[in-house]
Parts: structure tokens; C-alpha cells; sequence
């Protein structure tokens, strides 16, 4: 993952590099020509012309007050108490001469002329000027100045504009590649999780898997491949369960053959004795008939073993029909006193898609062993067992308040050779989930709301017909 980071952050120093070239030389192009000598001996020749004109004008001006001077003509006279003091002192600073001299005077650009009125006294002669002009006359004189400074300075200017360009391309630059880095490692770090994530799976690890966030770029891809984990992991424990249960069928199946075979010969033998007992004194008729009892009894538990056995290795396929859930719940409670056992069935009209037999069965090992649990409990509390209509489908419920199942130990309580009862051969819940899930239904426990368990059966809502 980092060369993949590396490439992507050359990929955008190549992207961000391929216009600096181009760019850099056409704004030295640019600037080369707007300082160009030849436009500014243009620019300098047409502010000196207009320069001249301005004086000329001034020049015009000045002799026109001269000769009014001469002549006699009446010029306006400047007011010495209306100016300020600087404009005073400005006045007395000026050369000791009747000529028109051009000063400013509280902002005024005017032509001022000395002249004594009588021996002694000085009056002070003025013309405005135009403000426009006198601005004019400025703002040529600077753009005169400013020209002289661009000759002289035109190739370090260059060099200075060209430098700044670089200077903030270059920053740019800097910020597009943290920006590229920033992307590279958002991008690369659910990358990089994934990959570990699938070195793990491939290890055979299923219940590690990839940390998503929601809101990074790849979080749809992290979740689809953790969902995919979820599931092979289901089917991994699905599969183990498959293997387990065809392994204790098999030897389900050897079991009730081995065991089978002798039964019948040892109950004829055990017949044959009590057929014989006339033929024997008192004492002897006393021991055969407590012997051939108990063999006898002892047949009968192991002829219930091998059909437990039966049953589980060749589990019938069940044969599905719409039955209502209220008749298959009552056929169940007629097994036991009506303190024991009590029903619930909402709405009264209910109807699943099930094999009657089948889930007769189910209810009687489940309602069986909730019975045992409150014993082993002392709870005398009736087994409630409910039906309903549920989101997945048909719901069936066996609650009791017994110990309860702890969580621990729900997820291998449905295996074979797990029992919750000293004695027990652990084949019962087995059966009943090979029922279950062969009407394509699930079966799971909980913890029932004020002590004991839950089994919930849920059955799909077209059955497997």
C-alpha cells in the first residue's frame, strides 16, 4: 500500500507540474513585452509632449500677467490676512522681482507677482490657474519618473515578477501535494485494513473483520466484505453442525443395528424362562420372575434407545399442509394435566404451512423438557405455550421458569450428545432442530422476561410446500 500512496502522490506532482512550464513562460512573456523599451519610449515620448504643453501653456500665461503688468491692467490682489501662515512665508520666500512666479497657495496653483503700490508698501498680484491643469502637469511628471525608473530597473523588475510567479506557484504546488498526501492516506488506510482483513480470512480467521468507517470513501466495499465474512462464517458453523450431525447419525444409525439385533433373542430367552417356571420349586419361581422383569424392562429401555436412535438417523422428510396452529397446540396440552400445561393462540384462526406429525413431535420434546427444567428448578408454574404470526413468519413459543439456558451454552445446546440433564443422551434438541430446519424454519432460545427460557420456533410463511 505505500507504493500505491507513492504513485498516487507522483501522479498529482506530475498533474500539478505539466502547466507550471507553460504558465511560467508565458508570464515572462507578458511581462517582457509590457516592459518593453520601445512602448516605453512611446509612453515617454507622449508624457514629454503633453509635459511641454502643459508648460507651454504655463509660459503663455506668465507673459500674458506680465504684459497685463505692464500695461496697467487691473490683476486681483491677494488678501495677506486671509492666507495662512505657510502661504505667507511661501510669499516672502519668493525672489525679490515684479516677474510672475508659479507657486501654490492653500491648495491654489496661481501666478503671484510683487509690486510696490507706494514707497513701502507691497501688494501681491495673482491669476489662478486651472486645477485640472496643474494636476495634469503631476501626474505626468511622476508617470515620467516612474518610466525613467522601468528603464533602468526592467531586467531585475523581470526577474522580481518572475520570481514572485514561482513563489506562489511553488506554495500552491506545496498545498496540492499535502492535499494529495491527505487523499493517499484516506484512501490507502481502509486499503491497507482490507488486505489485513483478508490475509486473516485467508489464515481461516472469520471473526476478525475489517473496521469500517462510515464515513470514509470505501466504507460500502469494507461492509459488503464483512457481510460476505458474516456469511461464510455462518456457513463454516453451518457446515461444521452439518458434519457433526451426519457423524452422529451414522453412528446413530450402527448403534440401533448393533443394539437391535439382540433385543429380540434376549426377550424370547426371557419369554422361555417364564414359560418354564411351573416345572421349578418356589425359590427359584421367585428369582426368575424378578429376573425376567427386570430383563424384560431392560429390553423395553433399550428398544425406546434404539427408536430414539432411528429417529434421529433417518429423520423423515416432513410433508407440509396448511393446519391450523390452535388444533396443533391443543393435540399438544391433551399429553398433560391442564396444570401443567397452558396454551395461547392469537388470532384464533391462525394457520401455518407445516407437517403436523412433525411438529407434534417438536412441541412434546420441547414442552417435555420444560417440565424437567422446572422440576430440577422446583418452579410448579404451567408450561405457556403460544402461537402467533410474527415478522418471519409463524411463530411458536415453549416458556418456562426454570434455570434458564445460559448464553454460553446456547450455541451448542442444539448439537448432539448435549444434554442439560444428568443422564440425558443429548438427542432430543438435536431431532428437534433437524425438524425445524428441515421446514426451512430456524429455532433459537432466550432469556424469558421475569426468569427462565424462551425456545421460539419460526417458521417461514410458505413452509417448504
Amino acid at each position: 500500500m505505500g507504493r500505491f500512496r507513492t504513485q498516487i502522490l507522483l501522479v498529482l506532482l506530475v498533474v500539478a507540474l505539466l502547466p507550471a512550464i507553460p504558465a511560467a513562460l508565458t508570464v515572462r512573456e507578458l511581462v517582457r513585452r509590457s516592459l518593453d523599451p520601445r512602448m516605453h519610449k512611446v509612453l515617454q515620448e507622449g508624457a514629454t509632449a503633453g509635459l511641454d504643453n502643459t508648460r507651454a501653456w504655463v509660459d503663455r500665461e506668465t507673459a500674458s500677467m506680465r504684459e497685463a503688468i505692464r500695461g496697467g491692467t487691473s490683476l486681483d490682489t491677494l488678501d495677506l490676512a486671509l492666507l495662512t501662515p505657510a502661504a505667507r512665508l511661501t510669499l516672502q520666500a519668493l525672489p525679490d522681482s515684479s516677474s510672475p512666479s508659479r507657486i501654490v497657495l492653500d491648495g491654489r496653483s496661481m501666478l503671484v507677482a510683487r509690486q510696490e503700490s507706494s514707497p513701502g508698501a507691497v501688494i501681491w498680484l495673482s491669476r489662478d490657474l486651472s486645477p485640472e491643469l496643474e494636476a495634469s502637469t503631476e501626474k505626468l511628471g511622476r508617470a515620467l519618473r516612474l518610466l525613467e525608473v522601468i528603464r533602468l530597473e526592467r531586467d531585475d523588475l523581470i526577474r522580481s515578477l518572475v520570481l514572485t510567479f514561482v513563489a506562489i506557484y511553488g506554495a500552491i504546488l506545496v498545498a496540492v501535494l499535502g492535499l494529495g498526501l491527505w487523499l493517499a492516506s484516506r484512501w490507502t488506510r481502509p486499503l491497507v485494513a482490507l488486505g489485513a482483513a483478508m490475509e486473516r480470512v485467508a489464515g481461516g480467521d472469520l471473526d476478525s473483520p475489517a473496521p469500517v468507517n462510515p464515513a470514509g470513501p470505501l466504507a460500502r466495499l469494507l461492509t459488503q466484505f464483512n457481510a460476505t465474512i458474516a456469511r461464510l462464517r455462518e456457513q463454516q458453523t453451518e457446515l461444521v453442525r452439518l458434519e457433526k450431525a451426519s457423524a452422529w447419525r451414522d453412528m446413530a444409525r450402527r448403534l440401533a443395528h448393533e443394539i437391535k439385533n439382540p433385543l429380540t433373542p434376549i426377550q424370547l430367552a426371557a419369554q422361555q424362562l417364564r414359560e418354564g417356571l411351573p416345572t421349578v420349586d418356589e425359590r427359584s419361581r421367585s428369582l426368575l420372575i424378578e429376573g425376567t422383569s427386570i430383563i424384560e424392562e431392560e429390553v423395553g429401555g433399550l428398544r425406546d434407545l434404539v427408536d430414539t436412535f432411528a429417529r434421529f438417523a433417518r429423520l423423515p422428510e416432513p410433508s407440509p399442509r396448511r393446519a391450523p396452529v390452535l388444533e396443533l397446540l391443543c393435540d399438544a396440552q391433551a399429553l398433560y394435566p391442564a396444570e401443567q400445561v397452558r396454551i395461547e393462540c392469537a388470532p384464533e384462526g391462525l394457520e401455518g404451512c407445516f407437517d403436523p406429525d412433525e411438529m407434534h413431535r417438536v412441541l412434546i420434546n420441547l414442552i417435555k423438557n420444560a417440565l424437567e427444567a422446572q422440576q430440577t428448578f422446583g418452579t410448579l408454574d404451567p408450561i405457556l405455550v403460544r402461537g402467533a404470526q410474527g415478522p418471519a413468519g409463524l411463530e411458536i413459543e415453549v416458556l418456562d421458569r426454570g434455570p434458564g439456558v445460559p448464553a454460553s451454552e446456547r450455541g451448542h445446546i442444539f448439537e448432539p450428545n448435549v444434554s442439560g440433564r444428568p443422564g440425558g443422551m443429548g438427542l432430543g434438541l438435536a431431532i428437534v432442530e433437524s425438524v425445524v430446519r428441515a421446514h426451512r424454519g430456524t429455532i433459537r432460545v432466550e432469556d424469558r422476561p421475569g426468569g427462565g427460557a424462551c425456545f421460539r420456533v419460526t417458521l417461514p410463511e410458505g413452509g417448504i410446500a
